[in-house]
């Protein structure tokens, strides 16, 4: 029942494009990002990761069972935006868990980078935990 949530929230996300303008931001751009911690769940090994491609300001990335891809834009202030993407439709068994990361970075509202560590706030309420994939 909780994939099938998490799955229809995913949808809803990427149902919903977002308009943004802004700078860049090299210190999270062209890092390959593991999550971690979500929803103060340890889900290191679950192998969910993303990236945010400096060119043509894209982010790809693998949540647990399908693979996702959309745009973004980095602002001012630790803020971005993520507009509509598109994701593989796989049926994924219940046991594996499934997450997309952008739909965590859609909803989030700022994020604070140090050293290796990413974590995406809403309303001042943790989201999520990533950490740099060597």
């Amino acid at each position: 029942m909780k994939t099938k949530n998490l799955f229809t929230v995913i949808l809803l996300m990427f149902a919903v494009g977002f308009a943004s303008c802004g700078q860049k931001n090299t210190d999270i751009v062209g890092i390959r990002w593991k999550l971690i911690e979500w929803n103060s769940e340890d889900v290191s090994e679950k192998g969910v990761w993303f990236i945010l491609h400096t060119k043509p300001n894209e982010v790809s990335g693998y949540g647990g069972c399908n693979w996702f891809q959309g745009k973004y834009k980095i602002k001012s202030g630790n803020r971005f935006n993520f507009s509509r993407g598109i994701q593989t439709l796989k049926h994924c068994d219940a046991d594996i868990f499934q997450i997309c990361p952008v739909s965590i970075l859609v909803i989030a509202d700022n994020y604070t980078i140090k050293d290796d560590t990413l974590l995406v706030y809403q309303a001042g309420v943790r989201l999520a935990h990533f950490v740099v994939v060597q």
